[in-house]
C-alpha cells in the first residue's frame, strides 16, 4: 500500500539527493525556500514508511 501525504523537507531530502539531483552535493539539494511557510512538500510512502516519490511546491511570482 502506498500512502500520499504532506511531509517535511527532511523526509524527502535523501530521495531528492539520490534520484532527482544526482551529482550534486547534499548541500546543493537543499533549497533556500524549503522551510518557507508557503512551501509545500508531499511524499508517497511505502508500507515500510520509506519515501518513494516526492514533490516540492515553491511559491513563485512570475
Amino acid at each position: 500500500m502506498i500512502t500520499y501525504t504532506r511531509t517535511t523537507p527532511d523526509r524527502i531530502l535523501q530521495l531528492r539527493y539520490q534520484v532527482l539531483r544526482p551529482g550534486f552535493s547534499i548541500a546543493d539539494v537543499i533549497f533556500a525556500e524549503d522551510h518557507n511557510q508557503e512551501t509545500r512538500h508531499y511524499g508517497a510512502f511505502n508500507d515500510r514508511r520509506e519515501v518513494i516519490c516526492c514533490v516540492t511546491l515553491i511559491l513563485s511570482i512570475w
